[in-house]
Formats: structure tokens, sequence, C-alpha cells
């Protein structure tokens, strides 16, 4: 009877009353709360930073009472480094103040590539590899050739590159394209004794080209084959001047780091590159 009585009593009433006060308070507080934490119903407009770069888009933020965070970087060869290529959000979406806005620049320093084989690709095919590999053509050098049209030789800044070197990407390189043999012609000349180096200036200087590279079994290092001279080639040397070679052409090149192979002539002064490299 003690608890019924007490549950029809005004205490009782009025402990409840309290009680729906408190709750209905509590909760009306942690409305207001969230809704002034979360800023409800204030949002303001991401910048279109592209362009910018990312020194440039912190200020710009904060006049928005937004954050900057650099998450990722790329490389764009027209765009200068540092630039603001991508953003997240996009720009122009409305977000809340104090969000962080997630930014994508132009790396300081492009990746590097390994240049692919070119030799003997027709011009179009070179075109194309290329570009797969995020490299441009600055100039095509035209030079006289066994086949017309074709890649002979790859070039950057007048320097000579070979298949599997490093380039950085979006590099402009020079492509040496043959234009076919020419009718004139010329004594062959003498590169005995020369290193591969110095027979491929030599060549180029004459209109001639590289063709087969091949080592004798003693050259078996990287130390050899720099050290390496020439004791053989195709076609060989005539001391009476008697054969020809077509402009354009290719000479075979044999090399070694034996000496004693390399034979002896009496050059005429314009067929050797000793001569003409010393007067």
């Amino acid at each position: 009877m003690s608890l019924i009585k007490f549950l029809v009593s005004k205490v009782f009433w009025l402990q409840v009353l309290i009680a729906i006060l408190l709750t209905i308070g509590i909760i009306y507080g942690t409305m207001i709360y969230l809704e002034s934490y979360t800023r409800h119903g204030v949002t303001v407009e991401v910048p279109d930073l592209s362009g910018y770069h990312h020194t440039e888009a912190t200020p710009l933020l904060k006049e928005k009472d937004l954050h900057s965070i650099i998450s990722d970087s790329v490389y764009v060869a027209e765009e200068p480094p540092g630039t603001i290529v991508d953003q997240n959000p996009k720009a122009l979406s409305e977000v809340k103040p104090g969000r962080k806005i997630y930014l994508t620049i132009n790396t300081q320093n492009p990746p590097q590539v390994v240049l692919p084989a070119l030799n003997d690709l027709t011009l179009r095919q070179a075109q194309s590899r290329i570009i797969t590999y995020g490299l441009k053509i600055d100039t095509l050098i035209y030079r006289p050739s066994e086949c017309t049209n074709c890649i002979v030789g790859v070039q950057l800044r007048n320097k000579e590159l070979k298949p599997g070197d490093k380039v950085d990407k979006g590099t402009a390189i020079s492509l040496v394209v043959g234009s076919g043999e020419s009718d004139q012609v010329i004594p062959v000349p003498a590169l005995y004794g020369q290193s591969l180096e110095q027979a491929k200036q030599f060549l180029n200087s004459k209109g001639l080209n590289i063709g087969i590279v091949q080592y004798d079994e003693d050259v078996d290092s990287e130390e050899d084959t720099m050290n390496s001279v020439i004791y053989n080639q195709f076609p060989a040397y005539d001391t009476n001047r008697n054969e020809m070679i077509n402009l354009g052409r290719s000479m075979d090149l044999f090399l070694t780091t034996d000496s004693t192979k390399v034979p002896e002539f009496e050059l005429i002064e314009q067929d050797s590159i000793t001569t003409q490299t010393d007067s």
C-alpha cells in the first residue's frame, strides 16, 4: 500500500516532472552545442586553385577558413614546378568552414624514362613509340643512309643517345633519319686503331654510318669495351684508294684490346682519323 501511495503522491509526480524537464533540457542543450560545433547550415565555396603555386593557396584558403594539405604530386610538362594541378574537394564545392583541401601539385623534378630502341624503325613508328614514353621530338636530322626514312640515331643537345639511357620525361630529342644512299662516292676510310666513338664521329662527318659492331673474345668487361680499338673493318681500306663507298652506307667494325692485331698502313692523309684530328 505504501508504494501505491508514493506513486500517486505529489512528491513522485514532482520528481517525474523534474526528470522530464531535465531530459528535455539536456537534449536541447546538446542540439544547440552540436549546431554550434558543426556550424549547421554554414558553408563556404571552395576556390578554384588550379594554376596557382601551392604557396599561394594557403592565404587564399585562409580567407575562407579553409586549410591546404599537399597529398600527392604528379609530373605535367606544361606546368611550372609546384603548380596545383588538382584539388579535393573540387572548385566551387560547398563545404563547412575549417575543412581541409587536399592538393595535387606538379613535382619539382620530372621522372626519368629509359630511352627505347629506335634505330631501324620507320619515322612514323619511332614517333609513336616516343609519345608512349612521354618524350617529344625536337628536330629531324636527315643523313645519307642505306635506308630511307628510317631512324639511324638519336641525339640530345648534339650528344648521341643509346637505348637504355635515362632522360627526363618530357624531354625533346632529335632523331637522325636516313635519307637513302647518295650517288656520291668517296674512298673507304681507314679506321684501324681508333676507338668506336672516334670512328662514329669521323664516319658521321663523312656522311657514313656505323653498321655491325663486333668485339673480339678478349673484350669481356666494360673497361675492355672502353679501351678497345678497331682492328678490322668492312669494307676494308685500300691503300690504292680504289675501294669506294656511297655516302649513306654503313661500315662494319671489329674491335679488340690486343694492339698486335691492328694492321699497320701508310695512310693517306685524308683517309686517317688521327691525321685529321692532329691537323
